[in-house]
């Protein structure tokens, strides 16, 4: 790990999205962000939150989440996991969607920031006691360390778990090269209840 930087953390506001989402593309492909989260992020609608990192004023990194229920807001169905998640289909739940860190800062300590603050601002929801988060093998060391040093505990693997939900209107997968995408996958929660 490198040396950790002194880093400054706001909400992500309107003057953040285009940020946000050039490092999204960059990180991963066109096709897989998801600008409403991020511009109901910057509006600060009921629901969502997103943090901004910078070092000394430039943008380093960002993370987005929002409220939901466990079954509409996974990437895969339900039933591949309801065995192990022990949570019903229709609980509410926060959905720790995105945290993204630009290259030249990684391994600095902000992606663990913004994950420390969107799950302390995920758990300000009222009814909240779960958060979910999904990880793309590709990003899966670094990910899986910062998410299990939070609490989080993976409770599925596949091999093919981002299959389902890259069938139609993506590019091909930066990792892989396919469409949908071949990558493996996890998914993680942390419950505030334990």
């Amino acid at each position: 790990m490198g040396n950790s930087l002194q880093i400054a953390t706001h909400k992500l506001g309107p003057r953040d999205i285009t940020d946000c989402l050039d490092l999204w593309v960059d990180r991963m492909a066109d096709g897989y962000q998801d600008p409403f989260l991020l511009r109901n992020c910057a509006a600060y609608t009921p629901g969502y939150c997103g943090r901004i990192a910078e070092h000394t004023g430039t943008f380093t990194g960002f993370a987005a989440g929002h409220i939901g229920t466990l079954a509409s807001e996974l990437s895969i169905p339900y039933n591949w996991v309801a065995d192990q998640v022990n949570l019903d289909s229709t609980a509410t739940i926060a959905y720790a969607d995105i945290a993204c860190v630009k290259p030249v800062f990684e391994h600095r300590g902000i992606g663990t920031e913004l994950l420390r603050e969107l799950t302390t601002q995920l758990y300000k929801h009222d009814g909240v006691d779960v958060i979910v988060a999904e990880v793309w093998e590709h990003t899966a060391p670094t990910a899986a360390r910062i998410l299990e040093a939070h609490d989080y505990e993976q409770q599925y693997y596949s091999d093919t778990y981002w299959e389902y939900a890259t069938q139609v209107g993506h590019e091909p997968c930066p990792a892989c090269g396919s469409t949908p995408c071949d990558c493996a996958g996890s998914l993680y929660t942390h419950d505030r209840r334990h």
